[in-house]
C-alpha cells in the first residue's frame, strides 16, 4: 500500500500546527492492486464547528483535487453535519487550483462562509422581528442616502469593506498602523523610533531546516502604532533580520490600551513580507491562542531548498514559542495583558 503523497504529509504538518494537533488525521488508506495510481488516502478533518468529514486524496494530489466524501460525526443540533458537509464541498471548489494544496484555504473559506449564512440568518430573523413588531408595514423603511434612497446592506457596510487594506496603507504611510508600517517609515519617524528604548522581544533560537533558518520573537504592544514601532526598530538595529528573506509579522491589539492611554476598538492585522499566506496564518495562530496586546514576526533566510507546505507548520511553531516565551502562552503564564491556551503537551 503506497504512502500518501508528500505534499499531503507536509500539508498534514501544517494544518495540525495552525489548529489543534487532530485536525487532521489518518483514517486509512485504500489501493486497486492492479492500478496503483488509484491509491487513496483517507483523512478526517474536524472543522471549527466540531464536525468531523472524512476526506479522499488521490496520489496525484495537488494535482488533482481531494474529493469531500461524508460527515464521519457531528455535534450539535441535527442537520449540522449534512449543512457542514456542503458547505465544506463549495468552500474546495471556491479555493482549489491544480497544483496547490488547498486545506488550509478550504478551512478559512468554510469559516467564511459558515460566518455568512449565521449573519444571513440572524439579519433574516432581526428583519422578521421588526416587521412584526411594526405591524407589517413599513417593510420598506430603513437608512437613507443623502439623496433619498434606502441604502441596502451593502451600501451600509461600504465603509467597512475596505478596513482592511486602508489600515495597511495607512500603516505603510505614517508609521503608525499596521505590522507592514515597520518598512516604511518615514526618516524623521525612523530617529523618533531609535530614540525610543529597544522594544521588549523575546526571541527563539535559530531553527534550521533544510539550509532555511528561522527566527521567532514576540513583544506586548499596547497600540498599532507601538507595534508597528516595534517592528520597524528591530529592521533598522538589527542588520541580520534587514537581510532575511521574509520578516512575516503578525498583531492583534485589545485596545485597553497601557495606562494613560486612551481605550479603543480591537485591531489585528498582518504582514505576509513576500511569503504568501504566511502572515494570514500566524494571525491565524494568535486567535487559536486567544492572545492580545502583541506583535510577533518570524524571520526566514531562505537557503535555496524549497520546503513547501511544511514552511507554515515551521513558521507557526517557531512564532508559537516566541508567543510563549515572551509570558503570553498558556505554558508560562499569561502576564502582559495577553491570555492564551499555549501549545498543548504531547
Amino acid at each position: 500500500m503506497p504512502p500518501p503523497p508528500q505534499d499531503l504529509l507536509d500539508e498534514i504538518e501544517a494544518i495540525n500546527s495552525i489548529y489543534e494537533e487532530d485536525t487532521l488525521t489518518a483514517f486509512s488508506c485504500t489501493a486497486n492492486p492492479s492500478r496503483e495510481d488509484t491509491a487513496t488516502s483517507l483523512l478526517l478533518l474536524k472543522l471549527p464547528t466540531s464536525t468531523i468529514l472524512r476526506l479522499s486524496f488521490p496520489s496525484s494530489y495537488p494535482s488533482a483535487p481531494p474529493a469531500v466524501l461524508a460527515v464521519h460525526a457531528s455535534a450539535g443540533v441535527k442537520g449540522t453535519g449534512a449543512r457542514d458537509l456542503e458547505t465544506f464541498r463549495g468552500a474546495v471548489g471556491n479555493v482549489y487550483e491544480a497544483g496547490g494544496v488547498c486545506v488550509f484555504d478550504a478551512v478559512e473559506e468554510f469559516n467564511r462562509l459558515h460566518a455568512g449564512a449565521q449573519e444571513a440568518g440572524a439579519k433574516a430573523q432581526a428583519q422578521g422581528s421588526g416587521s412584526a413588531a411594526a405591524g407589517g408595514g413599513g417593510g420598506e423603511d430603513g437608512p437613507r442616502g443623502s439623496d433619498g434612497e434606502l441604502l441596502d446592506a451593502e451600501d451600509k457596510d461600504d465603509d467597512h469593506d475596505d478596513d482592511h487594506d486602508h489600515d495597511h496603507d495607512a500603516g505603510y504611510e505614517e508609521g503608525t498602523g499596521g505590522a507592514g508600517a515597520g518598512k516604511k517609515c518615514p526618516v524623521d519617524d525612523d530617529q523618533r523610533i531609535l530614540a525610543c528604548p529597544p522594544p521588549p522581544w523575546a526571541a527563539t533560537p535559530p531553527l534550521a531546516e533544510q539550509k532555511s533558518t528561522f527566527v521567532g520573537r514576540a513583544a506586548v504592544a499596547s497600540s498599532p502604532r507601538q507595534a508597528g514601532d516595534y517592528l520597524r526598530h528591530l529592521v533598522l538595529t538589527d542588520r541580520k533580520v534587514r537581510d532575511a528573506t521574509h520578516n512575516i509579522s503578525a498583531w492583534r491589539i485589545s485596545g485597553r490600551g497601557a495606562p494613560g492611554e486612551q481605550s479603543s476598538s480591537p485591531t489585528q492585522d498582518y504582514d505576509d513580507d513576500g511569503e504568501t499566506a504566511a502572515g494570514g496564518r500566524l494571525l491565524r495562530l494568535l486567535q487559536l491562542m486567544d492572545v492580545w496586546d502583541v506583535v510577533v514576526v518570524v524571520s526566514r533566510w531562505y537557503g535555496g531548498v524549497k520546503l513547501g507546505p511544511k514552511r507554515f507548520a515551521i513558521i507557526n511553531a517557531v512564532g508559537r514559542d516566541a508567543v510563549v516565551l515572551a509570558g503570553l502562552g498558556g505554558e508560562k503564564g499569561g502576564g502582559g495583558g495577553g491570555r492564551g491556551k499555549g501549545r498543548k503537551k504531547k
